[in-house]
């Protein structure tokens, strides 16, 4: 599988989220990195060990309930708003929203999608299901499934029964969207519409 990323599209995927490039010596990139606020953010190898290890329904409730409500997911997108982190790229020094990363990943995503141009691609921890409507509205040809197993669902079938498809996901997305007037249909169903005319 080949999948072409430039270091451009990976810029401008990234660049709305930085607020600010600094030095090494920087003194607030200095504060954020000594040893105590290190330690105060977890590692990434502790993260994911955290992220997969079993939870119970009310703690896994407790940490997305108030990230999914329908409204305030969609203003979290918004690079301009929310806490700053210190990150590096390529030997780089930011402070950046951390929504930046999550339109790289979404880029990837996105690219191996397009590399492989499944029929069918299914989506467990769905959430609100941000990621499905920017992928059914970039690629209409493939069905996107989603299951999320909180009752944070209810969120999403509320974002999805808008008529149009939100302009925050329009702008998130790292990649143009094809096909912003089905992006909420079974495709099936699509096809059977095309058929008829």
């Amino acid at each position: 599988m080949d999948i072409r990323i430039t270091d451009a599209e990976l810029e401008s995927a990234f660049a709305p989220a930085i607020r600010q490039e600094v030095t090494v010596d920087n003194p607030d990139w200095v504060k954020a990195n000594t040893p105590a606020e290190k330690k105060s953010r977890l590692s990434p190898l502790k993260a994911l060990r955290n992220y997969f290890s079993p939870r119970s329904e009310s703690a896994v409730e407790d940490i997305y309930g108030e990230r999914w409500s329908s409204q305030d997911a969609l203003a979290r997108l918004d690079p301009s708003q929310g806490k700053s982190i210190p990150l590096v790229w390529r030997n780089r020094q930011f402070f950046a929203h951390g929504k930046g990363t999550k339109r790289v990943q979404l880029l990837y995503l996105m690219r191996i999608i397009e590399a492989l141009m499944p029929n069918r691609v299914l989506e467990i921890g769905s959430g609100m299901g941000q990621n499905l409507m920017m992928l059914a509205a970039l690629f209409p040809e493939t069905r996107f499934t989603g299951i999320e197993l909180t009752q944070q669902y209810e969120a999403a079938l509320a974002l999805k029964a808008h008529p149009e498809f939100p302009p925050e996901l329009v702008r998130f997305s790292p990649l143009p969207l094809r096909d912003l007037a089905n992006w909420n249909q079974d495709p099936r169903r699509r096809e059977r519409v095309a058929e008829r005319q």
